[in-house]
């Protein structure tokens, strides 16, 4: 999850975010914004899940690379799942080719009917990020799934085998070993690398099954999130609503007060 800040309020923004975490015990290192702070707003990941493999990714500003930044600000204006070109996840330290598909989070209880009501509503996003190969073996048991192939139509970029030359960028759909889909705004083709094979319901099935995934993983930590904003407000409203009523009640009252701990000793 990542939330969106102003500069004036990048300051703020991390010390809350590293006290948060501490708070939480929340195994997360030193917060820092990466890889720069430059910029006049940003879109930082603020809450990753699982920690482990992804903590590269805690405090990268993502509006800092144009294929995240153009998904951001997609979904952001239309209010739909986007989805990225090909692109390396931050926490890998290795090339590997993956997704993403980002959906807007905006105030609760704002209107967002209008482009103007959801940039101005708009307070962060949320991300699911696929590694492709991983996706596709993970979906597509046995040798079949060497000779799958997935192409990013727009990007004109391979997300999951290869070919020769530009053949998927060009091969009819009529084919029977060719399908496309619109995959969270971004168009994909799905291919059979065998002169015999025919794409069956299940590589025909395994975009749709990309997206349904990422929605239900976005869908739920977009609940996580706002369950763990709410419960952070209403902690802080009563806390600050004790507060209040402590201080009633040693400003009224007749006797002296003292504190003592769980060990019973006099601390205050």
């Amino acid at each position: 999850a990542a939330s969106h800040v102003t500069a004036a309020e990048l300051d703020e923004f991390a010390l809350s975010v590293g006290e948060s975490a501490s708070r939480a015990g929340l195994d997360y290192p030193e917060f820092t914004v990466t890889p720069s702070r430059d910029g006049d707003e940003f879109v930082i990941v603020d809450f990753v899940e699982p920690q482990i493999g992804n903590l590269r990714a805690f405090g990268f500003a993502s509006l800092s690379d144009e294929a995240r930044r153009e998904t951001t600000w997609r979904a952001r204006d239309t209010g739909l799942p986007i989805g990225t070109p090909p692109l390396v996840l931050v926490s890998d330290t290795e090339p590997l080719t993956s997704i993403g598909i980002g959906l807007p989070r905006y105030t609760a209880g704002a209107a967002v009917d209008t482009l103007d009501e959801r940039r101005a509503a708009y307070e962060g996003s949320v991300y699911a990020t696929f590694r492709m190969d991983e996706l596709v073996r993970g979906v597509q048991h046995g040798d079949l799934a060497d000779d799958i192939v997935l192409v990013d139509v727009e990007a004109e970029a391979f997300l999951y085998g290869d070919l020769d030359g530009a053949a998927p960028m060009s091969m009819n759909t009529s084919d029977p070993r060719v399908a496309e889909f619109d995959i969270a705004g971004r168009t994909w083709r799905i291919l059979v690398d065998d002169d015999t094979a025919a794409l069956s319901a299940t590589e025909r099935a395994l975009p749709v099954f990309i997206m349904a995934s990422g929605l239900a993983v976005a869908a739920l930590l977009i609940g996580l999130g706002t369950s763990v904003q709410r419960s952070r407000r209403r902690a802080e409203d009563a806390a600050a609503g004790s507060s209040d009523e402590l201080e009633a009640l040693t400003g009224a009252a007749r006797e002296g007060i003292i504190t003592v701990d769980g060990s019973g000793r006099v601390v205050a």
